[in-house]
């Protein structure tokens, strides 16, 4: 990190906020007569970089001190919590610790954040994916969601009723982005007491969770968010064993097991355990429905075809391009025209480039769902390069599966066009997530064909 030339030397640990200590004596500044900077102090030189990014942006100029602030940040995790590297500490007594809480959306660090509060419960924004709560002294917590969210503490519970996991209603953009959340693998585990609006008996809890985690699934495989784990922890006074098989069986369809019972209807399964120790944890499971993809059989020689690799915008072969990296994969068009793209920036596309065919291309900007076909989604294939038309997104999800899965899947071909749509919505917009503006809504001017995706035998 860079410093002003006029720091001579490190301040020394015994330096607080207000007082700078160097090799002999505080510092004094000579202009003020007040103690100030005469020994390096990063986080004046922080402070600086700060005022200095924001000057840079109000003129709408990019300024490089930003890498020098990651720097620090990094610095600061590391040296205050030398008792432990892997997590990032935030203590909310602390101005420092509020003003790294703030500056926690801009940077997301990689490291699992643990906050520290007292009385009072500090959140971190939802995009964090591993936050540990360490808590004291607070009632009814509000739990929020992340991947990978963890309560724990003393003299402190939590509103069940509260839990982001559970609270919101279906087709709501904060149950939109709990879904997001949960996709793949996640867990939110509370080790303080849960606390109840109402009174609330261990049926109707287990009633009420193993719902939610239904509900929950449908969600997700409706959504096409499959493959995913869930699981969910929680301290009980009474729950055990026995309670549970007995209690969810009353419900119908729950299997006893070793440890609790289980409900697996095939896409979507539930299972409740007694960990012991007054601990119980609920594991929500998805599966992928099965894609019938059709197969291809090509010679080699497509490997040596070129294309324009536009992160370089130069000349590259098939072969080339796929070895450069193994997130790499290549679309051929059905007159063999290769197309470069990437696991991740199809996965980035898809957030908003998931559409409905349109029936008819009317213009409204509300639409009668008699003009949507919304049970096959597709992919806009414009939102990945120079493809014109859409593909079948349930095929492009599981082209890179295919592809993460097994390095030698990573070319593909799409087949001739299967129909043709007269026009398309967004999804997002068509469910509400979205607005209209510059957003796809049944209007003229987005016609296209739609293509199946084809795996490649090469001879």
């Amino acid at each position: 990190m860079r410093i002003p030339t006029f720091f001579s030397t490190d301040c020394k640990k015994e330096s607080n906020e207000t007082r700078y200590v160097s090799d002999s004596l505080p510092c004094v500044n000579v202009l003020t007569n007040k103690r100030g900077a005469c020994c390096k102090q990063d986080d004046i030189q922080f402070m600086n970089n700060v005022v200095s990014i924001y000057d840079s942006r109000t003129n709408g100029e990019d300024n490089d001190k930003i890498e020098e602030i990651s720097e620090y940040l990094v610095e600061f995790y590391h040296t205050s919590n030398v008792e432990d590297p892997s997590n990032i500490h935030i203590h909310m007594n602390s101005k420092k610790g509020k003003y790294l809480l703030d500056r926690i959306e801009e940077f997301q660090p990689a490291l699992p954040i643990m906050i520290h509060s007292e009385k009072k419960f500090n959140t971190v924004p939802m995009s964090s994916p591993r936050v540990i709560y360490v808590v004291a002294d607070i009632p009814r917590i509000q739990v929020p969601m992340h991947t990978f969210v963890t309560v724990t503490g003393t003299n402190s519970s939590a509103s069940f009723r509260d839990i982001e996991l559970f609270k919101h209603g279906d087709g709501s953009i904060e149950f939109e982005r709990v879904l997001k959340a949960v996709e793949g693998k996640s867990f939110v585990n509370i080790d303080v007491p849960l606390v109840f609006r109402e009174s609330m008996t261990d049926f109707f809890l287990l009633e009420d969770l193993t719902t939610s985690l239904f509900r929950i699934g449908n969600a997700l495989v409706k959504g096409h968010y499959a493959d995913t784990i869930l699981r969910f922890e929680f301290m009980t006074e009474s729950l055990h064993k026995r309670l549970i098989q007995v209690t969810l069986d009353s419900l119908g369809g729950f299997v006893p097991t070793a440890d609790g019972v289980i409900l697996d209807e095939g896409m979507i399964s539930v299972e409740v355990l007694s960990l012991g120790g007054r601990k119980v944890a609920c594991i929500l499971k998805t599966k992928s429905k099965p894609v019938e993809m059709s197969q291809v059989e090509k010679t080699s020689e497509l490997l040596d075809m070129t294309s324009v690799d536009f992160i370089t915008f130069e000349d590259i072969s098939v072969r080339d391009y796929l070895q450069k990296d193994p997130k790499n994969i290549v679309l051929f068009e059905n007159n063999n025209k290769p197309h470069l793209t990437n696991i991740d920036d199809i996965t980035v596309a898809m957030e908003e480039g998931i559409v409905y065919a349109c029936k008819e291309a009317n213009g409204h900007l509300s639409q009668d769902p008699s003009n949507v076909d919304s049970e096959i989604e597709l992919f806009n294939a414009r939102r990945i390069g120079t493809i014109s038309g859409y593909i079948v997104n349930d095929h492009i999800r599981h082209a890179i599966r295919l592809a993460s899965d097994d390095q030698s899947s990573r070319i593909f071909y799409l087949s001739e066009s299967t129909r043709g749509v007269p026009a398309v919505i967004s999804k997002r917009v068509y469910e509400g997530i979205d607005d209209l503006v510059s957003a796809n809504h049944c209007q003229v001017g987005a016609e296209g064909s739609v293509f199946n995706v084809l795996t490649v035998k090469l001879n």
